[in-house]
């Protein structure tokens, strides 16, 4: 059964700075709803190469941000992009490394987008401050892996879908 009671030690929505990678019509919508929440709130996005995007640039005060700034600079760091040959293993450990150190990664993606040792590792070694993951890969994890027993990681059952 799943526990869903949880607090990530949350970030405060008003001084957040959240990062977008993908603008496709979840993020665009997740950014809407982000919006009717907090006027204070910045939010930035990033669409890689090969990633279709029709989002207009100022839509929600958003504004598109290099890569490296994205990772570097945001509180919150969102992927959402679909699962392509470019974006396997998009995020990694040097992109871990990158980030804040108080970042709370939340991935909405594919589980394949993230490599799960390099965020089993930037979590274990406290590079970020917490994930919270709707996939995973494998998915479903196995019931022995470091995730599920790691304090700064939570999991929750893949309902973002």
């Amino acid at each position: 059964s799943w526990n869903l009671s949880w607090n990530a030690d949350g970030i405060d929505l008003d001084r957040a700075k959240i990062g977008f990678i993908g603008m496709g019509a979840i993020a665009i919508e997740t950014a809407r709803r982000i919006r009717t929440l907090s006027d204070e709130c910045e939010m930035v996005f990033h669409v890689p190469k090969g990633i279709r995007c029709s989002f207009e640039e100022g839509t929600y005060g958003m504004y598109q941000v290099g890569i490296a700034d994205l990772f570097s600079t945001c509180t919150v760091v969102v992927p959402m992009v679909p699962l392509t040959e470019h974006t396997t293993n998009l995020i990694n450990y040097s992109v871990f490394s990158m980030m804040n150190r108080n970042a709370l990664f939340v991935n909405m993606a594919r589980g394949k987008v993230v490599n799960t040792a390099d965020l089993t590792r930037a979590l274990q070694e406290g590079i970020i401050r917490h994930a919270i993951l709707d996939t995973t890969d494998p998915e479903p994890l196995p019931k022995d892996h470091p995730l599920w027993t790691l304090p700064n990681c939570t999991i929750t059952p893949h309902f973002a879908t």
